[in-house]
C-alpha cells in the first residue's frame, strides 16, 4: 500500500521501513529537498549496503545515493548499517542563455510568472499592444488579448493568475486587468492614474508603486483581488524603475525621477506599511527589469543616461553584487522568475532597435563538499571539522584544573591490532584509562566501551604547563648559580 505525504507528520513511536522510498510521478532526479525532523527511533531494513540506496528511487541509477538535500533534526536513536555521507552544496554562478524569441517584437512591456511559465503582457511594437504571450520554457505562444491595449505598464502574479497594472494607452491608465490563463477580465481601478510604475506580489495581493502621471510618483497601492487601497509612500519618487517581491515584502530599485534622467541607484524595501532604504545598485540605471524577492532580488539590464547595459545585479537583502552579464544589452524590456531562474524578454538594444529575444538566467548546479564520511567497509569516519560545545554559557562551577602531570605519567600508550579487521593501530586501552580518568571512559551494558580522546587534550596541556614551570625554575637556579 502506498502512502503519500504532502504536509507535516508527527511521529511519537518507532519507524520501520521494510519497503522502498520512491519519487513516483516526479521528474527523474527528484530529491527530498525540505528539512525534516525525526523525534522517534527508526531502522531502515530495505537496504543494508548503504543508508538508503538509489535502487529505492525511480529515475536514479542504483549506484548513486538517495539524495536528501535538506536538514535533518533527529532527537531519537538512529541505527545505520551502511555508509553515510554528509555534504554541503554551494550554488554555482548564474549565467544567461538564449531562449525562444517572442512572437511579436515589443518594448515597454510587462512580465510575470516564472522561467518555465512566463507571461509577456502588452507593450509597443508598431502600435500599442493588447497581445499576451505565454512561455513554456522553450517557446512563446499567443494568449488572450488585453481588453485595453497598453504599454509602460507593470504586472504581478503568475502565468495563470496574472495582473496587468496601469500603463499608457492613448492616455495614462488606471484600470487593472486579471488573467486566468486564457483571457483577461476587468479588475478594480487604481486610485492614481499612472504609467511606467513597478509591480510585485500576486493577483490577489498585488503591489503598485511609483510611476508617472505625468511627473514622478511616490505613492504605493495595494490590491486585494477586488480593489486598490493606499499604502506607504516611496522615499524617492520614480518611474521606469523595477520591482520584485510580495505585497508585504516589496523591493523597488533603479528608475528615474525626471524624463531626461539621471538614473537612480537607490533601493527601497517595503514591509507592508512603509518603505525603508536598502543597498544601492552598483550601476545606476532606469528602464530596467526586475525579478525575485526582497531578500533575493535581481536587477536586469536597463540603461544609464543613454547606453543600454548588459549588467545583472543580485540582491541579498542588504547589498547588491554583480551577477552574470546578459548576451544582449536591452532596456524597456520585461523580467520574471527568481534570482536563480529568471527570464528577460523584449526591449530595445544598444542600437535602439526593438528586439524579440528572450534570455534565461540560471544558476549552475551546486558543487558539494563532503564534510562527514562514514565507511561501512573500513569502519572509519572522516570529518572536515568537528566542533564540540564548549562555550561558557553552557557551564557552571568553572575551576582551574589541578595538577595532571602525575596522572598523565601513569597513562600507557600502546600498539595493538583490532580484532575485527586485524588492522594495526596505536592508542590507549580504555580499561586502563578508567583507573586514571574514569570520566573519560564510556560504558555500554555494564562493560567498558571506549574513551573520549579529545578531553584528554586539556590534561596534556596542563601537564605541559607544569613541565614548563619546572623547566623555568631549573633555568632560574642555573642562572643564579652562574
Amino acid at each position: 500500500m502506498a502512502m503519500q505525504l504532502t504536509g507535516s507528520i508527527a511521529l511519537s513511536g518507532s519507524i520501520i521501513l521494510t519497503g522502498s522510498i520512491s519519487t513516483e510521478g516526479q521528474p527523474p532526479g527528484t530529491v527530498a529537498s525540505a528539512s525534516y525532523a525525526t523525534t522517534a527511533s527508526y531502522i531502515t531494513t530495505a537496504q543494508t549496503a548503504s543508508y538508503v540506496t538509489a535502487s529505492n528511487v525511480e529515475g536514479l541509477p542504483a549506484s548513486d545515493p538517495f539524495p536528501f538535500t535538506g536538514s535533518a533534526i533527529i532527537s531519537g536513536s538512529q541505527e545505520v548499517s551502511g555508509s553515510v555521507e554528509f555534504s554541503y552544496g554551494v550554488v554555482g554562478a548564474a549565467a544567461w542563455s538564449t531562449g525562444g524569441a517572442l512572437t511579436i517584437t515589443r518594448v515597454q512591456l510587462a512580465g510575470a510568472g516564472t522561467q518555465n511559465a512566463g507571461l509577456a503582457i502588452g507593450g509597443s511594437s508598431n502600435t500599442t499592444e493588447a497581445s499576451t504571450e505565454e512561455y513554456n520554457g522553450t517557446s512563446w505562444s499567443g494568449g488572450g488579448a488585453l481588453a485595453c491595449a497598453r504599454r509602460a505598464l507593470s504586472a504581478a502574479g503568475t502565468q495563470n493568475a496574472g495582473l496587468a497594472i496601469g500603463g499608457q494607452g492613448s492616455v495614462p491608465l488606471s484600470n487593472t486587468e486579471e488573467y486566468n490563463g486564457t483571457s483577461w477580465s476587468g479588475g478594480g481601478n487604481l486610485l492614481q492614474v499612472r504609467c511606467a510604475p513597478a509591480g510585485a506580489g500576486t493577483q490577489n495581493a498585488g503591489l503598485a508603486f511609483g510611476g508617472a502621471a505625468p511627473s514622478a510618483l511616490a505613492n504605493t497601492e495595494e490590491y486585494n483581488g477586488t480593489s486598490w487601497s493606499g499604502g506607504g509612500n516611496l522615499i524617492q519618487s520614480r518611474f521606469f524603475h523595477a520591482g520584485a517581491g510580495e505585497q508585504n515584502a516589496g523591493l523597488a530599485f533603479g528608475g528615474s525621477n525626471a524624463p531626461a534622467g539621471p538614473p537612480l541607484s537607490c533601493t527601497e524595501e517595503y514591509n507592508g506599511t512603509s518603505w525603508s532604504s536598502g543597498g544601492a545598485l552598483i550601476t545606476a540605471r532606469w528602464q530596467l527589469a526586475g525579478a525575485g524577492t526582497q531578500n533575493a532580488g535581481l536587477a536586469i539590464n536597463g540603461r544609464d543616461v543613454a547606453i543600454a547595459q548588459t549588467c545583472t545585479e543580485e540582491y541579498n537583502g542588504t547589498s547588491w553584487s554583480a551577477g552574470g552579464a546578459s548576451n544582449i544589452p536591452v532596456y524597456w524590456h520585461a523580467g520574471a522568475g527568481t534570482q536563480t531562474a529568471a527570464l528577460k524578454f523584449g526591449g530595445r538594444d544598444a542600437a535602439n532597435i526593438s528586439v524579440s529575444c528572450t534570455e534565461e538566467y540560471t544558476a549552475a548546479p551546486p558543487t558539494y563538499t563532503k564534510t562527514f564520511d562514514y565507511s561501512s567497509t573500513t569502519g572509519e569516519t572522516t570529518v572536515s571539522c568537528l566542533i564540540e560545545t564548549s562555550a561558557e554559557r553552557y557551564k557552571d562551577n568553572i575551576q582551574p584544573m589541578g595538577s595532571q602531570l602525575n596522572k598523565v605519567m601513569q597513562l600507557q600508550p600502546v600498539e595493538f591490532d583490532w580484532k575485527s579487521n586485524r588492522k594495526h593501530d596505536i592508542g590507549f586501552v580504555a580499561d586502563s584509562v578508567k583507573n586514571i580518568y574514569p570520566n573519560l571512559v564510556s560504558e555500554k551494558d555494564g562493560q567498558v566501551e571506549g574513551m573520549n580522546y579529545s578531553k584528554l587534550v586539556s590534561a596534556l596541556v596542563k601537564s605541559i604547563q607544569e613541565q614548563q614551570t619546572q623547566i623555568d625554575e631549573l633555568k632560574t637556579r642555573l642562572d643564579n648559580n652562574n
